[in-house]
């Protein structure tokens, strides 16, 4: 159960000698993004020199040497403003007036512009600063260095779930506290494990001292998974320290906590969106943002492929494979898809109406023997899966005679017995994440499981096991307990 925010506050005290507090740290560093100037008065770059010096000339570039093909060249030409309809100076403006914040409002008044394009200019710029964060190849921490990872949703909030629902969209980055370097990568509504560990090994060095929160892809399996031994992050040799957030915010051993990086999403990401959400994006800056995003992020929905046009060499469309529906664009099969969603939530309605058991749920443990024929032959107990169909068959019959003759042998209590020994061998022997949990999978209802694991656990009477049941996951042995 999760602490109050106090009880956290008071248990978030580390002692001065803690391991982090007291170990060496490399010395610092300034920022390269730091820029200093003596004065005022001797800067270039004020605000009142830049809007000084955009003067409305036709500057242009002029070659004296006799034949040269471009004898007059525009100031403009190589550059992003080559195809910018607006003057120079105008355009020079609207780059300092974005990076002050300044409303789209008062820009657009101020240079006497239409709002098109005062929007389209402030939507290049935000592009510019995504595509950079998408390409970004920095590297942080290192030995000595202390680096604190953490992730955060840039999905905007609606109240009491009304009005449309944005797509889930997380941004995964990492601060270095001696350099205050740092660097966030967009994954989508994707944080797993084999996600979040490449992108880990990319941008921090080798030996250095990673601090996070005890979410399951840094920490798991009863603290028994961590960054030191990620299968993912081999030979990086770093040292991983974490805090629990639902125990305390600073951990009362190590002094491990993530408030740096917690404060960096806060300062530079969410405060720069909040003032920025008042711009519409155009379709076209739309098309160009989904074009820069990485193939996680637009992962397609369960149903729909990717097709390559035959009418159209180098175009794909997206094809519902059940429905034969077809559409060009990728939010068009969002907006499918949530059509689909919600003609779903009617039907089971009008099933729940007519008296059905279509929201009837069951609560089941359940012990999973992969083989090499598995949908995914790979487990937290094992990197890759060798055994055959045959050999995960004979092992799961192993598990399931043990658990009969534990029934047998406790007559007066075999429920609580049966019980207690399939949630032993669960943490031992199964494939399964939810091994930590001894098997438990939690309640769920019709259409959450594969078919054949659905159609047997629903069978069961509560406190009943089942026989081998085959899924493309493997071979389970299920006990239903609610």
């Amino acid at each position: 159960m999760t602490r109050s925010r106090a009880a956290r506050l008071c248990a978030s005290r580390a002692p001065a000698n803690a391991e982090l507090n007291v170990m060496p740290l490399a010395p610092a560093e300034p920022s390269p993004y730091l820029y200093a100037t003596s004065t005022p008065d001797t800067s270039a770059f004020t605000y009142d020199k830049i809007m000084a010096a955009t003067i409305d000339e036709r500057a242009r570039w002029r070659c004296r040497r006799k034949g040269c093909r471009d004898y007059e060249v525009s100031v403009r030409a190589g550059s992003f403003f080559a195809k910018s309809k607006l003057p120079l100076t105008k355009c020079l403006r609207l780059l300092l007036f974005w990076c002050s914040y300044l409303p789209v409002g008062i820009a657009q008044q101020w240079l006497d512009i239409s709002a098109v394009a005062t929007i389209d200019w402030y939507n290049f710029c935000r592009n510019i600063c995504y595509k950079e964060m998408l390409t970004c190849n920095m590297q942080i921490g290192g030995p000595g260095h202390i680096v604190e990872i953490d992730e955060t949703s840039l999905k905007k909030k609606s109240k009491y779930g009304r009005g449309l629902q944005h797509p889930d969209n997380w941004l995964f980055g990492g601060i270095d506290r001696t350099t205050n370097l740092w660097f966030g990568i967009l994954t989508g509504a994707d944080r797993k494990k084999k996600t979040l560990s490449p992108i880990l090994r990319k941008h921090v060095k080798v030996k250095t001292t990673i601090i996070s929160d005890a979410f399951a892809s840094y920490v798991s399996v009863n603290d028994n998974h961590t960054l030191e031994n990620n299968r993912f992050l081999r030979g990086m040799d770093y040292t991983h320290r974490w805090a629990n957030h639902e125990e305390c915010f600073v951990d009362p051993v190590t002094g491990a906590h993530t408030n740096r990086i917690e404060g960096a999403w806060d300062v530079r990401i969410k405060r720069h969106l909040k003032r920025m959400r008042g711009v519409r994006w155009r379709a076209e800056t739309k098309a160009q943002y989904a074009n820069s995003m990485s193939t996680t992020a637009k992962e397609l929905p369960r149903g729909w492929k990717e097709v390559q046009s035959k009418s159209r060499p180098g175009k794909v469309y997206f094809l519902h494979v059940k429905s034969g529906e077809k559409t060009w664009k990728l939010s068009h099969v969002h907006a499918k898809e949530r059509e689909f969603r919600h003609r779903a939530v009617d039907k089971k309605k009008r099933r729940s109406a007519d008296g059905s058991s279509g929201s009837e749920s069951v609560q089941a443990l359940h012990i999973l023997v992969k083989h090499s024929g598995s949908r995914r032959p790979s487990s937290w107990r094992q990197e890759t899966i060798t055994r055959s169909k045959a050999v995960a068959e004979a092992k799961a019959g192993g598990i399931r005679e043990k658990l009969l003759a534990c029934v047998e042998a406790n007559p007066d209590r075999s429920s609580e017995a049966l019980r207690e020994l399939f949630e032993e061998i669960a943490k031992e022997e199964s494939d399964c994440s939810s091994a930590k949990r001894g098997g438990d999978l939690g309640p769920f209802t019709r259409g959450k499981m594969t078919p054949s694991f659905e159609k047997a656990a629903f069978a069961l009477k509560v406190g009943e096991m089942s026989e081998l049941v085959e899924s493309d996951s493997g071979v389970h042995v299920i006990l239903r307990i609610a």
